[in-house]
């Protein structure tokens, strides 16, 4: 049997593109999670100095997929003598996230020459408020997503960042990561993954620039 030559394959074309590695919160959507589980506490009426940390303790197990949104809340209610219903986590994290939408333009304009692999440490729930139907970034262009309560895996964990380039047939010298907190940063640069970190939108498009013209 025949079998296509890469110029009419765009898949296996597609494939040989160079990979552009970047996290979501902080970055594509703007978010503050400290600011946003403020926000929760003052909702339920606990002080947010103890209510963000107890928030903290339990994300990373949200994140890994080991806990779920609604036993997170759950528990919070418990400790704190208040209605889970009221907390709405999945709600409130809608209410508290937008676009960034120089970076959105950004990512789609770089999806017609380069592969995108999307990386978020990131809970069931907030996952669906982003990548559902009618999802905040519908409009995305991507593709592949690698969430970290499908995976089992956080940033910045090494096995993390060679699970994409495994998945994405690539190697570290052939992708560029942008994420928006250091020892994320520092884990892919180990893995000698090239990497910026997002601090702003006009200084990600000028360092990724940088970063592409030097390919």
């Amino acid at each position: 049997m025949a079998t296509k030559s890469k110029a009419n394959n765009p898949d296996a074309m597609r494939r040989e593109r160079k990979l552009i590695i970047i996290d979501v919160g902080g970055v594509i959507l703007d978010y503050n999670d400290r600011a946003h589980y403020s926000k929760m506490a003052n909702n339920v009426g606990v002080a947010p100095a103890l209510f963000v940390p107890a928030v903290f303790e339990l994300i990373l197990r949200m994140e890994l997929g080991t806990l779920t949104v609604k036993d997170g809340e759950r528990i919070l209610a418990k400790k704190f003598g208040v209605n889970a219903s009221d907390i709405k986590m999945e709600k409130e994290f809608a209410k508290s996230s937008k676009p960034n939408r120089r970076v959105l333009e950004l990512v789609n304009k770089l999806y017609a020459d380069y592969r995108i692999a999307i990386a978020s440490n990131i809970n069931v729930g907030n996952y669906k408020v982003i990548f559902g139907k009618d999802g905040i970034l519908k409009e995305l262009k991507y593709d592949k997503m690698f969430a970290s309560c499908y995976m089992g895996i956080l940033k910045p964990a090494p096995a993390y960042y060679k699970f994409i380039l495994r998945s994405m047939k690539a190697k570290p010298v052939d992708a560029i990561f942008i994420d928006d907190r250091e020892p994320n940063i520092v884990a892919a640069q180990r893995l000698g993954i090239r990497s910026i970190r997002f601090t702003d939108s006009e200084s990600l498009i000028r360092d990724l620039h940088k970063f592409l013209r030097s390919n």
